[in-house]
């Protein structure tokens, strides 16, 4: 059983160094050798295993429970209003998909909901109004899935209710967006709702971040930040990700030095832009062809935001996702996102939407609290979504 495990890869049983199948060989014909050469030796050695193994375990309780602390005494978790929802949306687990990477898995919880289909669910009106559903499909990454936010607290959730209300028709959001998501994944998303039938009447991209510090973490545009972990997928590296998802992993990560490395920050910058504006041509191609308008938002970002920080915000500009390489990378995008934005009229850059506002808006360098989600949908509205939808209306509204 050794000698299968160990030529597994060989002949052809197994590429993964850490296969289920190789582990469990290994161990058993590990037993089996100890068996014949430690004789009646076993059954002593057997019990001074498992109880080192059962010291092992409890030493690693213990030093869990102390991370717990540590993370929660040194914040370096999220802020404490949003522990709760930020817990349940932590176990809000993802599944591989064809073509875009990976989707949610279905969850229900008290604050979170993800349907069988893999998406954020936005809950339903009230009641229904005048005329046929109008379709919205919003598309994007965790800022768009509600990171942070009940399902009654998304920006997708706002749209609907606030749509609903200044059209007077029944305006249904769909919420296609998939934490760290970019918008490449988003138009390959499109894609196929389009291929299955499923046509909307107004497209919400909203994007940013992810596109930013994906092209900072792989040099890259156009895909997610994990790319490397795609061609290289093992369960080493499932393990791996399992342990740092741990507090006892969370704390290690937030205390492990930052290795700082330089980028070509300007060439990258120019990139990023130029791949969302590709993206946003493509979309509006496809809305040309199908029949559906589109818009595209900037997000705000803690970075460069006009607000007037708290002092919880202001800590958040140390934060581990903002080393000083992404810091100049997001400085860099953003020049070319006011260029881009007077350029392109279906692009908005949504930077200033809490200019002059003082209370807490952000938990992380990219996420808002709820109220924050309600700003946002508000400005979409008063930036071109209300009359695109309004548009939509006009086709359905019955003749005089």
């Amino acid at each position: 059983m050794l000698s299968v495990a160990f030529l597994s890869n060989a002949i052809g049983l197994t590429h993964d160094p850490l296969s289920k199948a190789r582990i469990l060989l290994g161990v058993l014909g590990a037993i089996v050798l100890a068996v014949g050469l430690l004789g009646r030796r076993f059954a002593r050695c057997y019990t001074v295993s498992v109880v080192m193994l059962a010291n092992t375990l409890l030493l690693l309780v213990g030093l869990e429970f102390g991370a717990t602390v540590v993370n929660r005494l040194m914040r370096y978790d999220e802020m404490p209003a949003y522990d709760a929802i930020q817990k349940e949306g932590s176990l809000a687990g993802v599944t591989k998909a064809f073509y875009v990477g990976w989707r949610g898995k279905p969850q229900q919880g008290f604050a979170v909901t993800v349907d069988e289909e893999g998406l954020r669910v936005t809950p339903p009106l009230s009641s229904d109004l005048v005329g046929d559903a109008i379709r919205v499909f919003t598309f994007g990454g965790s800022t768009m899935w509600g990171e942070g936010a009940t399902d009654e607290e998304t920006i997708a959730a706002y749209l609907q209710q606030m749509l609903s209300a200044g059209t007077g028709f029944t305006v249904r959001v769909t919420n296609y967006a998939q934490r760290a998501w970019v918008s490449s994944q988003s138009l390959i998303q499109l894609t196929l709702e389009l291929q299955r039938g499923h046509v909307p009447d107004v497209v919400v991209f909203y994007d940013g971040y992810n596109e930013i510090f994906a092209a900072y973490a792989t040099e890259r545009t156009g895909v997610p930040e994990n790319f490397a972990g795609f061609s290289h997928d093992s369960s080493a590296e499932s393990i791996l990700s399992r342990v740092q998802t741990t507090e006892l992993g969370k704390l290690l990560g937030a205390l492990r030095p930052r290795l700082e490395r330089e980028i070509a920050v300007d060439e990258l910058a120019v990139a990023v832009t130029h791949t969302y504006a590709q993206v946003m041509r493509l979309v509006q191609a496809l809305g040309r062809e199908y029949g559906f308008a589109s818009r595209f938002y900037w997000q705000p970002q803690l970075l460069g935001d006009p607000k007037t920080l708290t002092p919880d915000e202001l800590t958040l500009l140390n934060h581990p996702w903002l080393p000083p390489a992404v810091k100049q990378l997001t400085a860099a995008v953003h020049v070319r996102v006011e260029e881009l934005a007077a350029e392109e009229e279906v692009f908005v850059d949504l930077r200033d939407v809490f200019e002059g506002i003082g209370a807490p808006i952000y938990h992380d360098p990219c996420h808002i609290r709820g109220a924050g989600n309600k700003r946002v949908a508000e400005v979409m509205l008063e930036r071109g979504l209300l009359d695109d939808v309004r548009e939509s209306t006009a086709a359905t509204r019955p003749p005089d």
